[in-house]
């Protein structure tokens, strides 16, 4: 997979990305720390964001 950003001149840089599913049921704290893992994951990779969304599904194990 692909992923692309606009740097600060305008130039669009295009690089590899993940794409990484977590299921868990939602509360404050889970929030809390998926927001954790995406800025561990900003300075481990020296990134400048990283994308994080939250919807809900029906999930059964």
């Amino acid at each position: 997979m692909r992923g692309q950003w606009r740097d600060r001149r305008g130039a669009i840089i295009r690089e590899p990305s993940k794409v990484v599913l977590l299921t868990f049921r939602d509360d404050a704290g889970k929030r809390a720390g998926l927001e954790a893992v995406a800025d561990a994951y900003k300075r481990r990779f020296h990134q400048q964001s990283v994308l994080t969304t939250v919807r809900s599904v029906c999930a059964s194990f």
